[in-house]
């Protein structure tokens, strides 16, 4: 056992030690209630504690963390600690309710199962809202005579881009931002250049997105699906786009930074 592993049992032991001691004398000298209430305000100073340290900076700063990220650490440190007020109780032959440790466990599941649906479906609506399922496909026939090493779909209404798998073979059904309006082309030239990029345009209104499969569980939601696109990389940095089967582009990515 390492020196750290063993600095890091001993600080926990001691800090369990006194987080013990504290709810005894609570539940020795004044009311169940009290050290029922303690233990919650310890259990949210430890997670505090411990999500802070994790998202400080090497300057001493913190990233700021959102208040969501505090409450899976503190749930998880009150379970414990609730459960050791419980045995100290008994330990000690101190009152405290079964009902009491019951009703709050009760509680606790209830809340953890209410925040996981609520989280379940509001990211059942983001992904409804900012992306669309698409058949796509890409199709490399360049002979590795090209310089293109990224493909991306990108929508500046969103801001969101999507890069694609170039050494995928056939369709594969893969989200895409919704209102797709460029492709993005990011190549590596021998020049001084080094690495570029360059983006073309296209009408998102021609991906025709319609209505799709239900969300799982969020049975009022429908995934959008758009005309499926395939991109033909060809030799000398050239490729054809096609949206549902049409010829949109026949391009050639230059070796210049478009943006």
């Amino acid at each position: 056992m390492s020196q750290d592993i063993k600095e890091l049992s001993i600080l926990l032991f001691l800090c369990l030690f006194i987080v013990g001691g504290i709810q005894w004398f609570l539940l020795r000298f004044t009311n169940w209630s009290v050290a029922l209430t303690a233990t919650a305000l310890i259990a949210f100073m430890v997670s505090f504690l411990y999500v802070s340290v994790k998202h400080a900076t090497p300057n001493g700063g913190s990233n700021g963390p959102d208040a969501s990220e505090f409450i899976n650490p503190a749930l998880t440190i009150f379970i414990f600690l609730l459960i050791g007020l419980f045995f100290i109780s008994i330990l000690s032959k101190t009152y405290f309710p079964k009902k009491a440790l019951l009703t709050t466990l009760a509680l606790t599941v209830l809340f953890v199962m209410g925040r996981t649906t609520l989280q379940y479906i509001q990211n059942a609506a983001l992904c409804q809202e900012l992306f669309s399922i698409n058949n796509l496909e890409v199709v490399n026939i360049s002979d590795g005579k090209t310089t293109i090493q990224e493909v991306a779909l990108h929508s500046s209404i969103s801001g969101i881009s999507v890069n694609l798998e170039l050494d995928r073979k056939g369709k594969s059904e893969i989200y895409i931002p919704k209102n797709t309006d460029k492709i993005v082309f990011r190549c590596y030239s021998t020049a001084r250049n080094g690495i570029f990029s360059q983006s073309f345009p296209f009408d998102p209104k021609l991906l025709k997105e319609k209505n799709g499969k239900r969300m799982g569980l969020c049975f009022w939601l429908r995934m959008k699906i758009s005309a499926p696109i395939k991109i033909v990389l060809q030799p000398e940095n050239k490729f054809r786009l096609y949206i549902d089967d049409e010829l949109i582009t026949n391009a050639m990515v230059s070796n210049k930074e478009a943006e």
